[in-house]
Order: C-alpha cells, then sequence, then structure tokens
C-alpha cells in the first residue's frame, strides 16, 4: 500500500485494523465477571509467581531489529517504498511459518522444533544484517521470519496448554507483555548501531539469541524434550 498510494495511508490503515478490533471486542459475549475489586497489579503478580515456578514455561517467554529497518533500507539505497516491501517480506515469512506450525504434529519432538526455528531465525538475520542487496535482504527476511513465526505459535500453544483455566487469563497477560515488550530492544540496538555500526549493531542481537538457546538446549532438559501431550513432557 505504501507503494501504491503513500505512507500515511499505510499508518492509517494500520490504524483502522486496531479500530476494527476494538470494536469487535465489545461485541464479544460476557461470561459473568465476579464482584469483588481486584488490584491488576496482584492479578499479574499471581501470573508471575506461577511462570517463575514452573521452568518451561519461563524458557518459552523468552532483540528487535525493527526499529532498524528504515536506516538498514536507507543503506542499501531505498525508501519508504522499500520499507513496505521489507516489512511485508517478514509478514509473508512469519505467516507462512504460522501456518506450517499449526500443521505440523511434533509429539516428542516439540521442544526441539521451537529451539531449531528460533536458531534458523537468528542465523538467518546474521546474513540479513551483511547482505550486499536489499532484494536479497528481503528473501532472506521471508525466510527469517519464518522461523520466527513457527517459533512464536509453537511456544503460544505450548503455554496455553500448560496453564490452568483458573489463572489463564493472568499468565497469558504476562505472556503478552514478554512480547509486547521486545520492541523495547530498539532502545538498544539503536545505540549500538550508532557505536559500532549499523550491520554490526544488527548482528549482536541475533548472536546473542543464538547463545541464548544453545544454553537453553543443554541446560534446560524440561525444554529439549518438551512434548506435544502435556503428559508426557520430559
Amino acid at each position: 500500500m505504501i507503494a501504491a498510494t503513500a505512507t500515511h495511508i499505510g499508518f492509517f490503515v494500520a490504524a483502522g485494523g486496531w479500530i476494527a478490533m476494538f470494536i469487535a471486542n465489545l461485541f464479544l459475549p460476557r461470561r459473568g465477571s465476579s464482584p469483588e475489586q481486584r488490584s491488576v497489579i496482584r492479578e499479574l503478580a499471581t501470573g508471575f509467581r506461577f511462570i517463575r515456578g514452573h521452568r518451561v514455561l519461563l524458557m518459552l517467554m523468552g532483540f528487535g531489529w525493527i526499529g532498524l529497518l528504515p536506516a538498514y533500507v536507507d543503506q542499501l539505497g531505498g525508501g519508504a517504498r522499500e520499507v513496505g516491501f521489507v516489512f511485508s517480506s517478514a509478514g509473508i515469512g512469519a505467516l507462512s511459518g504460522i501456518v506450517v506450525a499449526g500443521r505440523l504434529s511434533p509429539r516428542r519432538h516439540a521442544g526441539r522444533l521451537m529451539l531449531g526455528a528460533a536458531a534458523a531465525f537468528s542465523a538467518t538475520m546474521l546474513f540479513v544484517a551483511n547482505s550486499p542487496s536489499l532484494w536479497l535482504g528481503m528473501g532472506l527476511a521471508v525466510v527469517a521470519h519464518f522461523g520466527n513465526g513457527m517459533f512464536n505459535i509453537s511456544a503460544l500453544v505450548a503455554v496455553q496448554l500448560r496453564v490452568p483455566d483458573a489463572i489463564r487469563g493472568r499468565v497469558m497477560g504476562v505472556f503478552a507483555i514478554s512480547q509486547s515488550i521486545g520492541l523495547l530492544g530498539g532502545l538498544w540496538t539503536d545505540a549500538l548501531a550508532a557505536a559500532i555500526g549499523l550491520r554490526a549493531g544488527m548482528m549482536v542481537g541475533p548472536v546473542v539469541l543464538r547463545v541464548l538457546i544453545f544454553t537453553v538446549f543443554a541446560t534446560q532438559r524440561k525444554v529439549r524434550e518438551l512434548h506435544e501431550d502435556t503428559v508426557l513432557d520430559g
């Protein structure tokens, strides 16, 4: 849409999507509510305590390169149109990864699948950072976010299956916060890019992520041996 019209049109359409979601929420059926007043902080604390006591969930919840995207495209000679194309490439890859993950049945290899998908994402992002061509970078972004999409949806399903109904909202609220707060990665990735250069700054996050993945794989057997059937977790 940015390529066909203008940048501000893309922003207006994106805002319209959020408005549509807000309106849809107004018409969701009510399931009843508790008459007692509850503290949001106390409810979130309940979710944090449950996660802290279940290491598998903690590992599944966890470097943003999105904040660097305009500078990356600019360095390769692109503009607003190309920024839209790169975002679209990442979106196509992520959607494809979600669809494929939804059709897989990894059974006893669920943990390895998730860690492998995250490792593939971080490895491909190293190639994206060093791409000599914007078009090659777009193709690599599709591959990278295919792995990212597979990991995210697999982790979300794994968490949902392991959370009791009584505190599902609180735990999933924490999970949603952990996903959204990743955007704060732009604070330090942008600082690194300014200090050591754009491409080197983009590489730091994927390298750190790979170290974390291999550390989890080597030390966290419950995550490594995660089973699709929660009863058979390693």
